[in-house]
């Protein structure tokens, strides 16, 4: 990411509230409502590997972290013009979504430990 140091004395540097996940997208934003453009060229070539850190199924502390940036976002830049119903209803399903990515993710580190297990038997 490339941007202006005018633009990043403006809007200010990355939020640290974000612990590992959203604070680009944080800084984006306000980008976006300082009345910056971003811009985007599709000549650029970049790989990414995706969960080339993190590992392909997140561990616990990782999926909170990537769930509570979501709750964060919303929260700091949503919430206080929708409705109390709406804010319950996203953050509900923030949880939720939560939980069900834990669940997932450790049932899957288990079935492929398991596998590796039998594997080496």
């Amino acid at each position: 990411m490339l941007m202006r140091r005018s633009a990043l004395g403006q809007v200010g540097l990355f939020d640290e509230g974000y612990w590992m996940y959203m604070e680009d997208l944080d800084l984006c934003y306000r980008f976006a409502e300082a009345g910056w453009v971003t811009w985007y060229d599709p000549t650029v070539k970049v790989i990414h590997i995706k969960a080339g850190t993190s590992g392909k199924y997140r561990k616990p502390r990782l999926n909170y972290a990537f769930h509570y940036g979501m709750f964060r976002f919303y929260r700091k830049h949503y919430a206080a013009t929708q409705g109390v119903l709406k804010n319950v209803v996203v953050y509900l399903g923030i949880a939720v979504k939560l939980l069900v990515s834990m669940l997932r993710s450790s049932f899957l580190r288990r079935l492929l430990s398991g596998r590796s297990r039998s594997i080496r038997a």
